[in-house]
């Protein structure tokens, strides 16, 4: 049984099959062929050990990644509503691959953060809630305030 390559030397092999793929014409209005090239990408993926990404999808369909996102949208583009859900099932399962991988440390947290950011949506939040905190201490009415600094004014004139 073969054993899969690691990443450094199946990484050569797999562009080039990859890049082989993205040659090949697939009708984007027809929902099954785009999943069947879906399907080529990730089983290509496994087949040499690599990582799947936004980026390889984009190649196995022979365009740049912002246009996978705009076919996702259905911006400048007249793709079905099937194609266009099929290709966002895609993206979804991208994103749990990504996720899985930086929690099996499979992929840098620094590098997992960015790609989630930067093809996913994900971003960093600070939640800021202000309090107002009272310098005095608890609550005090008008009247202790009053008395309190009555008899500090009363213990200087003394």
């Amino acid at each position: 049984m073969n054993k899969p390559a690691d990443n450094q030397n199946s990484t050569e092999p797999a562009f080039l099959e990859l890049e082989r793929l993205g040659r090949r014409s697939v009708n984007m209005h027809d929902a099954a062929a785009v999943q069947r090239r879906i399907d080529d990408y990730f089983a290509l993926c496994v087949r040499h050990d690599v990582r799947p990404s936004v980026a390889g999808l984009a190649v196995a369909f022979d365009v740049h990644r912002s246009m996978l996102w705009k076919w996702r949208r259905g911006i400048d583009s007249h793709l079905p509503d099937a194609s266009r859900e099929v290709l966002e099932r895609a993206h979804v399962l991208l994103n749990a691959v990504l996720e899985q991988f930086l929690i099996e440390g499979k992929i840098h947290a620094p590098t997992a953060i960015f790609l989630l950011k930067n093809n996913f949506g994900y971003r960093d939040q600070v939640e800021v809630t202000p309090a107002r905190q009272n310098s005095l201490g608890d609550h005090v009415s008008f009247g202790e305030l009053h008395r309190k600094y009555a008899e500090g004014i009363e213990n200087e004139n003394k």
